[in-house]
């Protein structure tokens, strides 16, 4: 059998678009144990995490006590917590709970911000009153020249009478009874921001989990680089006095959405973010409806042109798409053109290219499956990876066909 030139050309080629596409352009590697607080378990123990992750926390946690002025008995500040009422009364009831009984020795204040007149959030709090630990202010009932979600934000951060404050809403819950605990490591002198890991609950449909593991993995990346992106989820902490000083959300008010993206976008600087993916630091948030799952997306791409950062971003993502789908067409193609020319050992070469591609990338997808604890089966992954473009697509056309003033606070 003679091997030709472009026989070897295009199977060198085919064998580097695997290697490009599995180790290069693929989130979940590139978010792998060894970073910060990678979490780790006895799936993951083989390849390094447990040594890596473990020193990396202890290490966190050392420097944690010798910087900062604020950490007592070993354990970290005082924090604030701000609730913001944004769904239903049964949702504050189901999650309320489990902020105000996190165990952290250095104390912590709740502060429940809900709308006005809402009685029926009203009335869950009320079973709460005798907890010194909580607070609750109201919104006011004409709030028209801002988002009512980022005003609602304000007011609960201006009521905190700590430096530590972290914001969610009534949709998540913490996983744990340490949430505070795993997230008050990051509160050095050296760091203005700590960023969580949120995901949604294992009843929400698998694709919306992956996706949302999958945006986490980009943004939790980009901030181990070294500067802070956004943050897609209710787990986040910053200083008070920097959001007071630099005026809160001034410069992206005229946004319904985005609260907890606009917030790390305009107040990361490189380095001054911590990363805390532990998994006593994790947030749970309910499962959205399909509308309000496509609220959501729409509304990204309708503020994302304002995150500073965005082109790095989308030149990522893009990337990362264009690769994979090279990869795979490219293998058909050649492996299509191979069969019919009978060049066998091209259509050997595009075939292993093909199935190691697809049994790589579903391995590393499972680790971090396992790794966060998603409840989403392997063979998920490529599906789920190809399906993701065209939903963005969609999306994409929904959008430029949609009423922009839905998105928008109309007066700033």
């Amino acid at each position: 059998m003679i091997v030709d030139n472009l026989t070897i050309i295009v199977s060198t080629i085919l064998i580097i678009l695997t290697i490009i596409t599995t180790l290069v352009a693929n989130p979940f590697f590139r978010l792998r144990p060894g970073h910060n607080n990678m979490p780790c378990n006895e799936d993951n123990a083989d390849d390094g995490c447990t040594d890596n992750a473990d020193n990396a926390k202890a290490e966190s946690a050392d420097n944690a006590k010798a910087e900062s002025a604020d950490y007592k008995a070993n354990v970290g500040p005082r924090l604030s917590v701000v609730v913001v009422s944004n769904g239903t009364a049964e949702q504050m009831d189901n999650h309320l709970s489990a902020i105000l009984s996190q165990h952290y020795e250095p104390g912590f204040e709740v502060i429940v911000v809900a709308g006005h007149r809402d009685s029926e959030t009203e009335d869950v709090l009320k079973r709460y009153a005798a907890n010194s630990t909580l607070y609750t202010t109201f919104v006011p009932q004409r709030s028209l020249f801002m988002s009512r979600g980022k005003l609602a934000m304000t007011i609960g951060v201006k009521a905190a009478h700590n430096e530590w404050v972290i914001i969610t809403d009534s949709r998540y819950t913490p996983v744990s009874d340490q949430w505070l605990k795993a997230m008050a490591i990051g509160c050095t002198n050296d760091k203005d921001l700590v960023l969580g890991y949120s995901n949604y609950e294992a009843k929400a449909k698998p694709f919306y989990r992956f996706e949302r593991l999958r945006e986490q993995a980009y943004f939790l990346r980009m901030a181990y680089n070294g500067k802070a992106f956004c943050a897609n989820a209710g787990n986040v902490m910053f200083r008070r006095d920097l959001f007071i000083n630099n005026d809160g959300y001034r410069g992206n008010l005229q946004f319904i959405q985005g609260e907890y993206d606009f917030i790390v976008n305009k107040y990361a600087k490189k380095g001054n973010a911590a990363v805390i993916t532990s998994p006593d630091a994790w947030m749970q948030e309910d499962a959205p409806s399909k509308n309000a799952w496509r609220i959501e997306k729409i509304g990204f791409i309708n503020y994302r042109g304002s995150l500073q950062g965005i082109n790095r971003y989308r030149a990522l993502h893009m990337f990362d798409t264009f690769c994979l789908y090279t990869n795979y067409l490219a293998d058909i193609a050649f492996g299509t053109w191979a069969a019919i020319s009978q060049n066998w050992i091209m259509l050997a070469a595009a075939c292993v290219a093909f199935i190691g591609t697809l049994v790589a990338r579903t391995i590393i997808a499972n680790k971090m499956f396992k790794r966060f604890d998603t409840q989403l089966s392997a063979w998920r992954a490529i599906p789920y990876e190809l399906r993701g473009f065209w939903h963005s697509l969609i999306y994409r056309i929904r959008y430029a066909y949609a009423d922009k003033h839905v998105f928008s606070s109309h007066k700033l």
